[in-house]
């Protein structure tokens, strides 16, 4: 299926911008009104396939990376910052270079607009599915940055 990027706006009128499958342009405007969002400018960027392919950021890192990642994002949720600053504030330039581009990649994703959860999914080597569906609940229920206090614990 192709890879489209879009900009869209949501109900309350913000521009949010990202990347979508979808078997057409039509189902792409069909699946952001089902979030909300209406289509304001489409371009086609490839397959999903050929993204995947380009993107090499999908490694396994060490646990007490992931312990320092989770608990930063964890303590800077509680302080109420949104989901985006608390990915840019963790970002350690000197840190595992696997996990750099990782975060990276998980910064552009959230900033597109892609649910913390779902830009995790695109490194199924970093972040297992457990930790995926727990995230995905803590999105769901409000509360991230405990889900993500408990992920560092079980690291």
């Amino acid at each position: 299926m192709p890879l489209y990027r879009f900009t869209a706006l949501d109900d309350a009128g913000r521009t949010v911008r990202g990347q979508l499958e979808a078997a057409s342009e039509q189902a792409l405007s069909g699946a952001l009104r089902g979030r909300g969002q209406w289509l304001a400018s489409v371009t086609e960027t490839g397959t999903a396939k050929a993204a995947s392919r380009r993107r090499p950021a999908n490694r396994r890192v060490p646990r007490r990376v992931l312990i320092q990642f989770f608990l930063s994002v964890s303590l800077q949720l509680k302080a109420g910052v949104t989901a985006y600053n608390a990915l840019a504030f963790a970002v350690d330039q000197r840190g595992h270079p696997g996990f750099r581009a990782v975060h990276t990649d998980l910064l552009e994703r959230v900033k597109a607009g892609t649910p913390l959860s779902e830009a995790m999914a695109a490194h199924p080597r970093t972040f297992p599915i457990v930790v995926l569906n727990l995230v995905r609940a803590g999105e769901a229920s409000g509360r991230l940055a405990e889900v993500c206090d408990e992920i560092r614990k079980h690291y």
